[in-house]
């Protein structure tokens, strides 16, 4: 996924309790014009502004370059061919029809 086409998100301060162990973040999600396949970013902590907390120990996300990154995955609910509608999409014309048209654009 690519950021300010697929999501929108900017370096953002994520500020933790004493005891806190996770935090919430908005990132924004574009809208796809076509049908896309599942897609993936990654989201790192990477610095303490303040305060002596520690990044590292155990994690479910992936250790790159010995940095802690978390990835998100981006599932699109979008009905392959060109988001065909639910009533239509028991009929192999249709599935087509609407197969052909997502090929044109």
């Amino acid at each position: 996924a690519v950021n300010g086409k697929d999501y929108f998100f900017e370096d953002t301060l994520v500020s933790f309790s004493a005891s806190e162990m996770t935090a919430e973040v908005t990132i924004k999600l574009m809208e796809p014009k076509r049908y896309k396949t599942t897609q993936y970013f990654e989201v790192e902590l990477y610095g303490v502004s303040k305060g002596d907390a520690v990044i590292g120990g155990p994690t479910l996300g992936f250790e790159t370059h010995e940095s802690r990154k978390a990835r998100v995955y981006i599932s699109y609910d979008y009905a392959f061919p060109n988001n065909i509608p639910e009533q239509k999409r028991k009929s192999r014309w249709w599935v087509m029809w609407y197969y052909l048209q997502e090929r044109r654009h």
